[in-house]
C-alpha cells in the first residue's frame, strides 16, 4: 500500500481557516469571543450608586446632598437622574428650579480634615473600612485593561453603606484613610459623625489610621474578615453581572501555586514557540501518556487562522470527530458530548479574576499582552470547569512536547509519512514519557 502524503494547505486544511480555529469554532472550548470594547465600569458603578441614592433624594435626606458635594464628578449624572424624580424640597415638581440651583452649587470638593472630624459627635457605631479589587475591568487613559478597585466604608450589623469610591488608580492606604474621613464628614446616609470603632483587614491600613486615631478618639481593630464589606461588593458585582466568573485555579482542590506556575511557564514557552505557524486545526496529533485518563488524547493546535490561539486536548478521536461533524451547526449542539482540556490565549481581561489576582501575587510568567492563558475543562453537556491537578499536568506536558515535534516534522510544509516521536518532559509531577503521532491514529480513516 503506497504511503499517503499529508500536506497542510495554507488555508488551514480539511476544515481550515474557515471552520474551526480560523472562525473561532473552538472558542467555546474554554475561550470566549470579544463582544466589543471593554465596559466603562466606573460609569456602571456610579449609576448603580446613584440609583440607590435617588430614593434618599426623594426622601429629602440631607446626607445625600452632602454626598454629591463630596463627589462633584457625580453631579452631572445625578442631575440627569433627578429630572425624573420628585423635587427634594417636596414641591411635588420634577426637578424644580430651586433644587436645580442647589445641586449645581454642590460641585465643590469638600476637604475632610482631621480637625473637622474631631469636632463631629461620636456615635456608638462600628464601621468596616476596606479596599477591594473588583472582578470587572475597565480601560485606563492609555487603553490598557485595568482591574477596577473600590474603597468601601459600611456600618456593621446590616447598617447602611456610608461611602463607596472607585478610584482611577489602585488606591493607596492613604486614599483609604482619607475615605474614612470623608465618610465621617459627608456620609451617604445619616448625619455627619464619628464611629466608636473602625475594623480593617489590612495591617498597612491599620498603621495608616493609627496616626490620626488618637485625635479622633476612634478605636481601631484588625480582623481577618469584613462580612459587611463583602456583602456590599457582592451586591455591586451582582448588579453589574460580574458574579458568575469561574473560580481561580488555586480554588480547585489539589492544585498548588507551584503547579500553576509551571503550567503558566509552559504556556508562555508554547506561545513564544507559536506552533500554529506550521499546523492547522485540520491535523490532530495523538499523545500517548500515562497522564491521559484513557492512555492517550488528541491534540489540536488553534491559531493557524489568526483569530483564536491555544491548544485543545480531546479525550478521544471520537470527541474530535463529533465536533467536526457539528462544525457547521448553528444550534449550539456541537459541544454537547465533547470532552476536552483547553488552554486559550488572550488579553489580561479575559483571565478569571481569581487567576489575575494570584498571578500578581505569585508572579506567574506570561509571554505577552495577548498571551495570558486561560485553562478550562469541558464536559458533556457543554459544562465548563477548571482543570484538576492531573489535568493541568497533562496540559503542561503537551505544551512542552508539541512545539519541537511540530517544527521538526511540519515546518517544511507537510508530512511525507506519518510522524512518530518519543519524548521525555519534566512536569510539576516529575518526568513523563510521551509518544507523539501525527496524524492521530484513525484520523485518515475518519476523513
Amino acid at each position: 500500500m503506497p504511503e499517503r502524503r499529508v500536506n497542510r494547505p495554507a488555508s488551514g486544511g480539511k476544515l481550515g481557516a474557515g471552520k474551526l480555529a480560523g472562525a473561532g469554532k473552538l472558542a467555546g472550548v474554554g475561550g470566549r469571543a470579544r463582544e466589543g470594547p471593554l465596559r466603562d465600569v466606573t460609569a456602571e458603578i456610579n449609576e448603580a450608586m446613584l440609583s440607590a441614592l435617588m430614593q434618599k433624594v426623594v426622601e429629602g435626606d440631607p446626607g445625600v446632598l452632602a454626598f454629591f458635594s463630596a463627589n462633584p464628578d457625580l453631579v452631572a449624572s445625578g442631575l440627569e437622574l433627578l429630572r425624573s424624580q420628585p423635587c427634594v424640597c417636596r414641591s411635588g415638581k420634577a426637578f424644580c428650579e430651586c433644587c436645580g440651583r442647589n445641586m449645581t452649587s454642590l460641585g465643590e470638593e469638600v476637604s475632610a480634615e482631621v480637625g473637622q472630624v474631631a469636632a463631629l459627635p461620636r456615635s456608638a457605631e462600628v464601621w468596616e473600612l476596606a479596599t477591594r479589587e473588583l472582578e470587572a475591568w475597565f480601560q485606563d487613559e492609555n487603553g490598557v485593561p485595568t482591574r477596577a478597585h473600590m474603597i468601601v466604608c459600611v456600618q456593621e450589623q446590616g447598617g447602611p453603606l456610608l461611602r463607596a469610591e472607585v478610584p482611577s488608580d489602585t488606591p493607596t492606604m492613604a486614599d483609604c484613610a482619607h475615605s474614612l474621613l470623608k465618610s465621617c464628614v459627608r456620609p451617604m446616609v445619616g448625619h455627619p459623625r464619628r464611629p466608636a470603632l473602625v475594623r480593617v483587614d489590612e495591617a498597612a491600613l491599620l498603621a495608616e489610621l493609627i496616626a490620626v486615631s488618637d485625635r479622633l478618639a476612634i478605636e481601631l481593630e484588625l480582623v481577618s474578615s469584613l462580612p459587611n464589606v463583602e456583602d456590599v461588593v457582592d451586591e455591586m458585582e451582582e448588579a453589574m453581572g460580574e458574579d458568575d466568573a469561574p473560580p481561580g485555579l488555586l480554588r480547585t482542590p489539589g492544585v498548588t501555586a507551584a503547579a500553576v506556575h509551571r503550567a503558566f511557564g509552559a504556556a508562555a514557552d508554547f506561545h513564544r514557540g507559536a506552533p500554529w505557524r506550521w499546523i492547522g486545526d485540520d491535523l490532530p496529533i495523538e499523545i500517548r501518556s500515562a497522564l491521559a485518563p484513557e492512555g492517550s488524547c488528541v491534540a489540536v493546535v488553534m491559531g493557524n487562522g489568526g483569530i483564536n490561539y491555544g491548544l485543545v486536548l480531546f479525550d478521544t478521536l471520537e470527541d474530535l470527530g463529533a465536533l467536526y461533524a457539528r462544525a457547521d451547526s448553528d444550534d449550539g449542539s456541537r459541544l454537547e458530548s465533547a470532552r476536552a482540556l483547553n488552554v486559550n490565549f488572550d488579553a489580561v481581561d479575559y483571565l478569571p479574576p481569581d487567576d489575575h489576582h494570584d498571578l500578581v501575587v505569585h508572579k506567574w510568567p506570561v509571554a505577552g499582552k495577548e498571551a495570558y492563558p486561560v485553562f478550562m475543562r469541558v464536559e458533556p453537556g457543554s459544562v465548563f470547569r477548571r482543570p484538576l491537578c492531573g489535568e493541568l499536568e497533562l496540559l503542561e506536558a503537551a505544551m512542552r512536547a508539541l512545539p519541537a515535534f511540530i517544527e521538526r516534522h511540519l515546518r517544511r510544509g507537510g508530512l511525507e509519512a506519518p510522524a512518530r516521536d518519543q519524548v521525555l518532559v519534566e512536569t510539576s509531577g516529575g518526568p513523563h514519557e510521551l509518544t507523539l503521532l501525527c496524524p492521530a491514529t484513525g484520523f485518515l480513516e475518519m476523513e
